[in-house]
């Protein structure tokens, strides 16, 4: 207990360790942010979502203020809860990763993971693929099946 006593009495001991461990929890770097805006690749650029338009566009600006501009935009029927979540960088600064549900109509899951190429030209949904344009590359068939159907009523498939 004379070690307690001891913190008890000079408090301002442990002061240099606290600072020590804030200043290296600053340091550490996490992985795929959380945050609404991401600056975090070789600082040139800022990825952030735009709150003007309903979490429904990714828009680039440089870290000085300059060049703000849209990269890519949800369709415009798209309700705002279904909008762009969070987004990040990729740590070799070629893409961005985000949470949409824009497309929650061909979707198991509601929302989707998806990547955006930099320059705002390859969106690739990575979560519940393919999406319809590769529908072409998968069989066809048909489906036969018999219902015997002794209520009445309305049958839904």
């Amino acid at each position: 207990m004379p070690a307690l006593s001891i913190c008890k009495s000079q408090p301002l001991l442990l002061l240099p360790l606290y600072v020590i461990i804030f200043l290296a929890a600053l340091t550490i770097p996490d992985g795929w942010s959380s945050l609404n805006a991401d600056s975090r690749v070789n600082d040139t650029v800022i990825a952030y979502i735009s709150s003007s338009t309903s979490n429904h566009e990714i828009r680039l600006i440089n870290p000085d203020g300059t060049q703000d501009r849209s990269l890519w935009r949800v369709p415009s029927t798209t309700h705002p809860a279904d909008g762009i979540g969070t987004l990040s960088w990729h740590p070799n600064a070629t893409k961005l990763l985000f949470d949409s549900g824009h497309d929650w109509q061909r979707s198991l899951m509601i929302r989707d993971l998806y990547t955006l190429s930099a320059d705002g030209q390859t969106l690739r949904r990575i979560t519940n693929p393919p999406g319809p344009e590769n529908y072409a590359r998968h069989q066809t068939g048909t489906v036969t099946f018999i219902l015997n159907a002794f209520e009445q009523g309305d049958v839904q498939l």
